[in-house]
């Protein structure tokens, strides 16, 4: 199917943005390693940074990342 954006793995966006934020790899390397347009990658980090807070937010209140508390 021409022009389809291909769906990437939860792991491969958790792998490639982690070593990102971590500084183990710049974009350009991880791009070449993953065969990755380098915007892609710098649009899963602002999804990352921008849902962090909301993440930590919920680890503060005790409620696992993601889930509902049972009483919801």
């Amino acid at each position: 199917m021409a022009g389809a954006t291909p769906n990437y793995n939860v792991r491969i966006k958790s792998a490639v943005v982690i070593q990102l934020l971590s500084g183990e790899r710049t974009v350009e390397e991880l791009a070449l390693a993953y065969c990755l347009d380098t915007e892609q990658i710098l649009r899963w980090k602002k999804q990352v940074i921008d849902r962090l807070p909301a993440i930590l937010a919920e680890c503060d209140s005790g409620q696992a990342p993601g889930r509902e508390s049972p009483g919801d």
